[in-house]
């Protein structure tokens, strides 16, 4: 699965992890828009933080009353 992903994100991505670093490396080349630059590299990456902070305190409350 982890290959699959890779494949089909490394066009979209290009595997940079940090919003700042991959604005700073790549906004403004190629031919990737603006907007879908910002919507990759800043709304996904916010995106997934709030859905982290959301989503966490009910997997650890779920797992901790699973503990014998």
């Amino acid at each position: 699965m982890s290959c699959l992903s890779m494949s089909v994100a490394m066009d979209y991505t290009g595997f940079y992890l940090h919003p700042l670093s991959a604005s700073v490396r790549t906004l403004g080349c190629g031919a990737t828009p603006v907007h879908e630059h910002l919507l990759v590299y800043w709304v996904g990456a916010l995106g997934g933080t709030v859905v982290g902070v959301v989503v966490q305190p009910a997997v650890a409350r779920t797992v901790a009353t699973d503990d014998p």
